[in-house]
């Protein structure tokens, strides 16, 4: 039961810690209440670990036991000596069927409340999700289509999505040095987000993300015109020639879709695609 509990708490830390992270980049005023809540359950999770090897003590102990149980049932007088042993495991069952019934009931209330909140995590995620209006597979089809149209070379061959705890994922690897991320939502199989992540190691792999930045930006907008990545490219000022990549930090919303692209500290530059509307 234990390890039930143990495996049910680390879900719901790892929704709230994604939940909060999420929050923390977006500015929501919930980030603060969702880390409090992941400190708990991390706290929660601390303690139920270091109960869990008590069990393994407690049935070592009760096998160390069995052996005088047994020597104690082979005596002379028979009768008596049985009587005495079903006496005494009578009253030690009673014991530990009394102990228990407290344990119980709070591993049981634990449970109940774990998936209560799992539940409403869920439940407020799927009515705050955002979407930028297609699906992982559109998706695909219509960034293959942009790449070809401008000659490019970079392809998405097939999009796997796999089912996550609250939103479902799907990746793809261009390069060592180029990676696409995307979340999708469970509800109706649309994207909610789009990343794109280089290091920008090399003048090549960084031409790479801006030509694959371009590309998203048509793929996104299909009915637009081929002028529609240059627009948002200038809106966001990448295109400037004093523009510093190491420390930029900007954004825009164009057609409906919030374009961001910001550089971290030691994870590089990144591109991201949602829905501006999405809490």
């Amino acid at each position: 039961m234990i390890e039930f509990l143990i495996s049910m708490v680390t879900i719901a830390f790892s929704v709230y810690l994604v939940l909060a992270i999420r929050s923390k980049r977006k500015g929501f005023p919930k980030a603060k209440k969702q880390f409090r809540i992941m400190w708990i359950l991390l706290a929660s999770l601390i303690l139920l670990m270091i109960i869990n090897p008590n069990k393994g003590q407690s049935t070592r102990s009760a096998q160390n036991e069995q052996p005088a149980t047994k020597q104690e049932t082979i005596q002379t007088e028979p009768e008596k000596a049985n009587t005495a042993s079903t006496d005494n495991k009578t009253n030690a069952s009673k014991g530990i069927e009394k102990n228990s019934e407290p344990m119980n009931k709070t591993k049981t209330d634990e449970e109940a409340a774990i998936k209560k909140e799992t539940k409403v995590v869920e439940k407020e995620e799927a009515k705050s999700s955002g979407s930028i209006g297609m699906t992982a597979t559109e998706f695909r089809k219509s960034f293959n289509e942009k790449s070809s149209g401008l000659g490019a070379d970079l392809k998405i061959s097939e999009v796997n999505v796999e089912t996550g705890a609250v939103q479902n994922t799907f990746t793809h690897i261009f390069s060592d040095d180029l990676v696409l991320l995307g979340s999708v939502n469970k509800s109706d199989g649309s994207i909610r987000e789009i990343s794109l992540i280089t290091q920008a190691k090399t003048s090549s792999s960084a031409q790479d993300f801006l030509l694959t930045f371009g590309i998203i930006v048509l793929a996104t907008n299909p009915d637009s015109g081929s002028n529609a990545a240059k627009i948002v490219g200038e809106q966001l000022g990448i295109f400037k020639d004093d523009v510093d990549f190491s420390t930029l930090d900007t954004s825009t919303v164009y057609n409906g879709i919030e374009y961001k692209m910001k550089a971290y500290e030691g994870m590089g530059l990144m591109l991201f695609v949602s829905d501006p509307n999405d809490k």
